[in-house]
């Protein structure tokens, strides 16, 4: 926390000040996973989670109450039958004040509602895990949508600027009388268009940048300087698709919620199998009693009596208390059987994950390896582009092919570079999603 605190502090002055400084995409995790919402909600939920298991501990330990209630006891002069007694004539109603303990013998459904309780903070600790993956996995995605844009952006930026520059060349070799009215034209058609271009991806990365501030809980932010990632060496998975679908097997954060609910599941059939064992309770009082509460004047007292010291007595009970169900109306199997649905629920959602998670993993891995080669094809691309413009420039200035010419060889090589960067992002992007689904971080997973 005090690390997360002191990047937030250097980034709030590197954003506030009158110089970017550059923010790295650790920095920017570091940022969100303390600032996020989303994040600080998952510590109020672990906290509930272990309030929830101290009450069920609590449920099985002693339990003293203060109590003041009224007790019956037998007269010893009662004419009746002590069978068929009648409350206040046969008995008397007293009162009792003190306190009064509870402790159950054995209770089955309490022990487990206990066990449930425990495993329920394993599964919070495990959501809140996969809330942090979430959110990283938000920053990554717009930190490297980001980045694609600004060098587009980069790119627009020097085309504008040589459009514009030939703008200005063909407009004096215009007046000169050294080039047709039809190559003005298509110089001030090309400036335009490269400044809309470029408008555009100014505008495109404002939006992105937008976005990675959303994903690390920050609103009305200035810009800031992304740093730049490797383009040349990417990072290579040492991992085969069936060797990757183990580890998620182990250590994916939606595979390990739906098998702590799997055990509180199952847990719940046995709580609810358990209604039907008897409970054993003991109960201890310790106070005063009024055997004989008066409400009325009387041949045996009047109401003033009641506050008589006399009257008044130290008293301690004791008893055990042992229950069974005998009928709840079809409730126990009820809840039996919605307990089992639950579980089997559970299994086949376990199963549909997994099938789900396995086919990602190889869709991810054969989407690297297609990109893979669409980066080497678009570095050909590119470097016969590069020369096929060089040699287009050539001849414009030979005067053997148009200005249109040229711009569409310069074109070319600028749709080459930006299909080329569009690659190594998604390439970069495809790992962090694999990252994603398994649950670890790219270091574990790729070559040194």
């Amino acid at each position: 926390m005090i690390i997360a605190g002191t990047v937030l502090l250097s980034f709030v002055c590197a954003v506030s000040g009158t110089e970017l400084r550059t923010v790295t995409l650790d920095e920017c995790i570091s940022i969100a996973l303390q600032n996020n919402p989303d994040i600080l909600e998952t510590d109020e939920n672990k906290k509930k989670s272990l309030a929830d298991y101290q009450a069920a501990r609590a449920q099985r330990g002693l339990r003293v109450d203060g109590e003041f209630k009224t007790i019956e006891r037998m007269r010893s002069d009662s004419p009746s039958d002590p069978n068929a007694r009648i409350p206040g004539k046969d008995t008397d109603i007293g009162l009792f004040a003190g306190l009064y303990s509870y402790y159950y013998l054995f209770d089955a459904k309490k022990k487990k509602n206990e066990e449930a309780a425990r495993i329920n903070i394993t599964l919070t600790k495990i959501e809140s895990e996969k809330i942090k993956e979430d959110v990283i996995h938000e920053v990554k995605k717009a930190y490297y949508e980001c980045l694609m844009a600004n060098d587009i952006m980069s790119i627009r930026s020097k085309l504008l600027e040589n459009a514009k520059e030939k703008q200005k060349i063909v407009n004096i070799m215009y007046n000169a009388g050294l080039q047709p009215a039809t190559d003005l034209t298509q110089a001030n058609v090309s400036y335009s268009q490269a400044m809309l271009d470029f408008e555009k991806s100014k505008n495109s990365s404002k939006t992105y940048l937008a976005s990675l501030y959303l994903a690390m809980g920050l609103k009305d932010a200035p810009d800031i300087i992304l740093a730049d990632i490797e383009k040349e060496n990417l990072p290579a998975i040492k991992y085969s698709p069936e060797e990757l679908g183990k580890l998620a097997l182990l250590y994916n954060p939606e595979l390990r919620i739906i098998n702590e609910k799997k055990k509180i599941s199952k847990l719940q059939i046995e709580i609810a199998q358990a209604t039907r064992n008897p409970s054993v309770l003991i109960g201890m009082g310790l106070g005063i009693e009024n055997k004989a509460f008066y409400l009325f004047n009387d041949d045996r007292g009047n109401f003033n009596d009641n506050f008589a010291a006399k009257n008044w007595g130290p008293v301690f009970t004791a008893n055990i208390t042992a229950s069974i169900p005998v009928y709840y109306g079809g409730a126990i199997i009820a809840n039996i059987n919605s307990a089992v649905i639950d579980y089997n629920r559970f299994m086949y959602q376990e199963r549909s994950a997994q099938i789900k998670i396995k086919s990602n993993i190889e869709r991810q891995c054969e989407s690297m390896d297609e990109i893979k080669k669409q980066i080497q094809i678009a570095k050909m691309i590119i470097e016969n582009s590069e020369k096929h413009a060089l040699l287009a420039r050539k001849n414009y200035e030979n005067g053997v092919t148009s200005l249109m010419d040229l711009q569409i060889a310069e074109g070319g090589i600028i749709s080459a570079r930006i299909e080329y960067l569009n690659c190594i992002y998604q390439y970069y992007m495809s790992l962090a999603a694999i990252s994603y689904t398994l649950g670890v971080s790219e270091d574990n997973i790729c070559q040194k």
